[in-house]
């Protein structure tokens, strides 16, 4: 009943010059609709400003050769960009103006979710690291590098190979018009990502410690509290040192989690209304008070939060390899969360 009223709805737009969103929706919405996914791309495209900026700052700091900040504004920049690009396109797709297969929009979607986990893993390694440092346990970066490299390249192994089945599954499959033009997510394969997504967030945002006497976690709750007690307990840092530390620590590890926790849920909620009631109600699909919080606030303020905590590193950096209390032995406390 669904597919034959669509089917009659964009005939009739088609033919009489409008598309079936103006025949289904007020122009307030649909305008509500284009505003709010237009300051989304800006939003992401200052995001990936600021991310460049950032790195080439860093690029013209010598001493600043740390790898993991060299891939970690790449990556935030790149994922930005992508996500800019997505919601650029949305208020076209969905009037029928640009003829875009949903697999690819939902690609696009996708892709720009994961680029920003890759960043949220670049700063759990650094919290390992931190806390490896701060509580003097001889680890090298030698041996995170490629477990991390190894976490990346399998989690983008699992996304390439549900999408490539989510796409042979669709070849010559028939879809809905309306359907097609919004990236919600209807075949099993495309719920197994978020799903997979939504794990990730999960693991990362909380995770769980194997052993203690390795102090291996999975998630920045766990290491965010051990960054914390090393650095109480153990750091040779001043007190101001100390407590400014410790405020970015308790600052990072709230926002990601609370960031993680609630992103998670909004999602398993999303996709538990499309399980329960399928596509049966198109009013969803342009539910522009959805994407504003999921993304803005979750999503955009999280970043730049992190990236605003993380702003003045270089200059700390060289004063405190100049300073004549400097020591090659003791774990440099005055940027950590940059620089361990």
């Amino acid at each position: 009943m669904v597919e034959e009223v669509g089917d009659q709805v964009c005939e009739r737009a088609h033919r009489d010059g409008y598309t079936h969103w103006d025949m289904l929706f007020s122009t307030e919405d649909f305008t509500k609709y284009d505003t709010v996914h237009f300051i989304l791309a800006a939003s992401y495209i200052g995001l990936s400003c600021l991310s460049a900026v950032l790195f080439i700052r860093l690029l013209r700091t010598p001493s600043l050769t740390f790898s993991w900040q060299r891939i970690f504004h790449p990556i935030l920049g790149l994922g930005s960009f992508v996500r800019a690009v997505f919601f650029v396109l949305q208020p076209f797709v969905v009037t029928c103006i640009l003829d875009l297969d949903q697999w690819i929009n939902n690609f696009l979607n996708v892709i720009a979710s994961f680029f920003f986990v890759c960043c949220y893993l670049i700063l759990l390694f650094l919290w390992v690291e931190i806390y490896h440092k701060a509580a003097w346990k001889a680890r090298s970066a030698r041996y995170f590098k490629p477990l991390f490299l190894g976490i990346v390249v399998t989690i983008f192994i699992v996304l390439f190979i549900l999408q490539g089945l989510d796409r042979i599954m669709r070849h010559g499959q028939r879809e809905e018009t309306w359907m097609k033009q919004y990236p919600i997510f209807t075949g099993e394969y495309q719920i197994a990502i978020v799903f997979f997504l939504v794990l990730l967030y999960i693991s990362i945002g909380i995770g769980e410690p194997h052993a203690r006497k390795y102090a291996e976690g999975s998630g920045f709750l766990v290491y965010g509290v051990m960054v914390w007690r090393a650095v109480t307990t153990r750091s040779s840092a001043g007190p101001s040192t100390r407590r400014q530390i410790k405020q970015k620590i308790v600052s990072l590890t709230v926002i990601i989690n609370i960031c993680f926790m609630i992103r998670a849920a909004l999602i398993i909620f999303e996709i538990q209304e499309v399980i329960t009631y399928g596509l049966q109600q198109p009013k969803n699909m342009t539910a522009w008070y959805w994407d504003a919080p999921l993304y803005l606030i979750l999503e955009v303020v999280s970043l730049l939060g992190i990236l605003w905590i993380l702003r003045s590193a270089p200059k700390k950096r060289e004063e405190s390899t100049s300073s004549p209390n400097h020591s090659n032995t003791t774990p440099n406390e005055t940027t950590p969360l940059v620089n361990p």
